[in-house]
């Protein structure tokens, strides 16, 4: 029996993918690559943290998940432990998310592990990139909004299933998303 992180490097589905599956997961890579995001480089938390505890609730089955308040913030003391299940409140950007965890209500701040999408606003990170000569931060952003609708009409089905390995740290977690028709998001995008 292979564990979780052999299938995943091996790219296949714990769920046994059927050819429809496939073909939806093949057309979000596509959609996604055309977007801009991408494999992070250095530190993936040093996008600048929310700061309130206002929580938006996503709406029914189908339609897209509101955007988050910028001032945000997550339970900090939330750990994630095996399979979890949850529902998606709000979206940050094309990479980041909040959810309220299933059983406890507890409200999580999550980054798609192992993806990092463009910024989506002017902010440290993106004028950063600039300065060192990098994509202009306005071209950049004009691509990380184009990313954070896609994830959201994604995460249109607010229930996700959150998935080891994770890293928990005080401020978010970043872990595996798979999403109810079972596409692993954190894989396709």
């Amino acid at each position: 029996m292979k564990n979780f992180s052999t299938e995943r490097a091996e790219g296949h589905d714990s769920k046994g993918a059927s050819g429809s599956k496939q073909r939806t997961a093949i057309l979000i890579a596509l959609a996604s690559a055309l977007s801009g995001c991408k494999e992070p480089k250095g530190n993936p938390d040093s996008v600048p943290r929310p700061q309130s505890v206002s929580v938006p609730v996503a709406s029914a089955k189908g339609s897209l998940p509101p955007m988050c308040d910028r001032n945000q913030r997550s339970d900090d003391s939330v750990r994630l432990e095996g399979e979890v299940k949850a529902k998606v409140l709000c979206v940050v950007d094309g990479d980041t998310f909040y959810v309220k965890l299933n059983g406890t209500g507890e409200v999580a701040d999550i980054r798609i592990w192992g993806v990092d999408c463009p910024e989506s606003s002017p902010n440290k990170k993106c004028k950063k990139i600039e300065k060192e000569g990098g994509e202009a931060c306005a071209s950049q952003n004009i691509r990380g909004k184009k990313t954070t609708q896609e994830t959201r009409q994604l995460l249109s089905d607010p229930d996700i299933t959150l998935e080891p390995p994770y890293k928990n740290d005080e401020k978010r977690k970043l872990a595996y998303v798979r999403l109810s028709n079972g596409i692993d998001l954190s894989r396709y995008l």
